[in-house]
This record gives structure tokens, C-alpha cells and sequence, in this order.
């Protein structure tokens, strides 16, 4: 395996939340009971029109994770959520057997916008800052793996950060989904 072909994703508190949903939902076959918490972190997929729009988003951005794990890239996860959430929605979302390494909340000392969450990952699946793409959807992430020297798709479809912000965070790439971008955009980002 080459060595740009190794891609750090970033699960931040509301893509974790969708996770969340997603598998809330599909448990209890869309009955899904909100309360005023849920509906706080609902109000920011205001793009999203409905349950099944946000599922059909959600079950795209977890295929593009197995494609890529298929296409030989290392895929991995820094957050700063605790590790149990972590493992739980990723092994509820089917994408625990792709990813790498996790790096959560209690392997840090510093939160974004340092890149320390970044670096991490990077050493633990053994591939250097420069040869990974961060993929973020806010723009304290965009700012730390900018700092890491990490090459960086700004993802606008979490609702947590606008285009033009992420933009002005440094992101090399702004989408609206993952699905939308290729793996040949992707290996064009690393140095």
C-alpha cells in the first residue's frame, strides 16, 4: 500500500450524532421518540428535509467508507468524543472492520483547533501528515489539520459549518457530501 493512500476521518459530536440517529432509527424502524435534546441536534440538519433523507445521506457516506477500505485507502477516526460512543456507533453503522485506529477524547491532551488529534492518528496507522487527507465538517478541524500539515476536505453536509467557512479555515476541498468526491481528488490533495 502506498503511503498517501491513508485518509483520517473525523467524527466530531454531530456527525457521531447522526451516526446516532441512523441507528436509533433503523432500530425502531423510523418510530423514533425525540426529546428537547434530540430535537436541539435536529435543528442542525435544517438542509435535510427528511428521516429518510438524512438516512439515505448517512448510508451513501458509510458506503463511500467501504469503498475506500476496499480501494486499499487506511481510514481512521479522531475525535473528541469518548472512545465507548465511538466504537458503539461505528460498530452499530457496519464500519468498525474498515477503520484503522481510533483516537478519541481520552488520547488527548489539547482539543481542535490543535492538530494533536491528527498527528496522533497519523502515527498510529503509520503514515505521515502529509500523505493523509482529513475529512472535517467543522472549522476548529479544518484549522487543526491545517496546523498538522494535513491536506483537508472541508464536508459542509453535517450542518455544523458553512462552505465559506470551512473555505476560510483552509480547506483544500469543500463539499456538500463525501459521496461527492473521487478517489483521484482525493490523491491529488496528498504531497
Amino acid at each position: 500500500m502506498a503511503l498517501h493512500e491513508a485518509l483520517v476521518l473525523n467524527l466530531n459530536d454531530v456527525s457521531l450524532t447522526k451516526f446516532y440517529y441512523m441507528a436509533r432509527a433503523i432500530l425502531v424502524k423510523n418510530e423514533v421518540l425525540y426529546d428537547r435534546y434530540d430535537i436541539a441536534f435536529l435543528d442542525t440538519f435544517k438542509d435535510v428535509e427528511t428521516t429518510d433523507e438524512l438516512l439515505e445521506q448517512i448510508l451513501e457516506g458509510l458506503k463511500k467508507v467501504k469503498e475506500l477500505h476496499q480501494a486499499g485507502w487506511r481510514q481512521a477516526i479522531g475525535s473528541s468524543a469518548p472512545r465507548k460512543n465511538i466504537e458503539l456507533l461505528t460498530e452499530v453503522a457496519g464500519i468498525a472492520p474498515y477503520l484503522s485506529g481510533i483516537i478519541a477524547m481520552e488520547d488527548t491532551d489539547r482539543g481542535k483547533p490543535d492538530p494533536e488529534v491528527f498527528l496522533k492518528e497519523a502515527g498510529k496507522i503509520e503514515v505521515l501528515p502529509g500523505w493523509c487527507v482529513v475529512v472535517e465538517d467543522a472549522v476548529f478541524g479544518v484549522q487543526a489539520a491545517k496546523a498538522g500539515y494535513f491536506p483537508c476536505i472541508g464536508v459542509r453536509g453535517g450542518g455544523h459549518s458553512t462552505a465559506e467557512g470551512l473555505r476560510e479555515a483552509g480547506a483544500d476541498l469543500v463539499v456538500e457530501h463525501l459521496t461527492e468526491v473521487s478517489y483521484l481528488q482525493m490523491a491529488r490533495l496528498v504531497r
